[in-house]
């Protein structure tokens, strides 16, 4: 099979946005579900991450 570009855009596109999913997610990993009314903030994490690291 040969990928043209159109393809290579989707695997590109799909392993960014994988990429991009899991390093927002890691400050939620491994921790109890949040209900709606939570307001959703970045900084120290599951991991201990600083912010916006």
């Amino acid at each position: 099979m040969r990928f043209n570009s159109i393809h290579m855009d989707r695997a590109v596109g799909a392993v960014l946005a994988s990429a991009a999913g899991d390093a927002l997610g890691s400050q939620y990993e491994f921790a109890p579900t949040l209900s709606d009314d939570t307001p959703v903030s970045f900084g120290r994490g599951t991991f201990g991450h600083a912010v916006g690291e």
